[in-house]
């Protein structure tokens, strides 16, 4: 029955024993990792130089906001445009009369009114761009990417009206994430003393190493856990932002226990066990109280060394347990 079920054993020994807890984490933009661009005044969109997808570099122009000015900022423009006027007049005036007399007058004064008179020939010169800035007094305000990134879903297109301080795009990066991970107090030791601490993805697509970037500097008002946030050094696979992931923290000490491969140990009747062969067509289980894994191997109370427990077919053997 044993060779027919392919069913292996391997001798329990002694061996340097790492514990492993695991944690859930979610994974966050990192510093630069992502960006939102929102609209900085109400208008048209004017153009689009950008797709969904596309990949975009820091300062690359994605969109142009075409600026209508209504009649009352209009009116108020015009009004400054001829106060300003005025104003160039008066320092033009101010500046070359003291210029005529420049060997009577003190220096500083002399600066001063060529400083105003440049002034207000620049304020002059902005409020003249800004009524002449297009047909129908329209403004166009290019938007460009503050980051390195790839270029979310929008559903926006040409000849769209926005509003001030509408989202337009998400650009994300996800060579920059970290990982957020919910600690309780009493684990906070081992992720402080671990020896090391990985990141793997539910499915194991992604796995990673981590660097702690903070040490628990928040703790949750929910169920006053402490908020580590770290780093991704080495990683396989891509993360995505938002996804659920597994934070694993292998302890630094280690001792000499009887261990077993993971792949021994299944669920019986609600319990973790194993099977331990007794000889030939013979076996029985042990049940493990206070079960210590770390993720390769678990500690295996109650075993002798030298006994030989089922590490393939465990689940045959389970049925055949249940079965009888």
């Amino acid at each position: 029955t044993q060779f027919l079920y392919g069913i292996e054993t391997s001798v329990s020994k002694y061996g340097e024993f790492f514990e492993t807890l695991e944690f859930q984490g979610e994974i966050i933009p990192g510093q630069n990792g992502l960006a939102v661009i929102e609209t900085p005044q109400a208008g048209k969109i004017a153009s689009l130089d950008v797709l969904v997808g596309q990949v975009v570099r820091k300062g690359q122009v994605i969109a142009t906001i075409e600026q209508s000015i209504d009649a009352a900022t209009q009116l108020n423009m015009l009004t400054q445009f001829n106060s300003l006027t005025e104003e160039v007049k008066a320092a033009k005036i101010q500046y070359e009369r003291l210029k005529s007399i420049a060997d009577i007058t003190s220096k500083r004064e002399l600066l001063e009114a060529e400083s105003r008179y440049r002034v207000a020939r620049k304020n002059l010169e902005l409020i003249r761009q800004n009524l002449s800035s297009g047909p129908g007094n329209r403004i166009k305000i290019k938007l460009t990417a503050p980051i390195d990134g790839v270029v979310g879903a929008f559903s926006y297109s040409t000849g769209s009206m926005v509003d001030s301080g509408e989202a337009l795009f998400n650009i994300t990066n996800l060579n920059r994430v970290m990982v957020a991970v919910q600690v309780d107090a009493s684990d906070v030791e081992s992720i402080e003393n671990a020896k090391m601490i990985t990141i793997r993805s539910e499915d194991g697509s992604a796995t990673g190493v981590l660097k702690k970037v903070s040490a628990g500097q928040s703790v949750s008002d929910v169920n006053q856990t402490h908020r580590y946030l770290f780093e991704i050094r080495k990683q396989q696979g891509v993360f995505k932002l938002g996804q659920k992931v597994i934070v694993s923290s292998t302890q630094s000490k280690s001792s000499g226990e009887l261990i077993t491969p993971n792949q021994a140990v299944v669920e019986v009747n609600g319990k973790p066990a194993y099977f331990v062969k007794d000889g030939p067509e013979a076996f029985h289980i042990e049940y493990i109280n206070g079960i210590r894994n770390n993720g390769a191997e678990t500690i295996v109370a109650g075993a002798k060394q030298g006994d030989r427990i089922v590490s393939v077919g465990s689940y045959e053997m389970k049925a055949m347990f249940l079965n009888q």
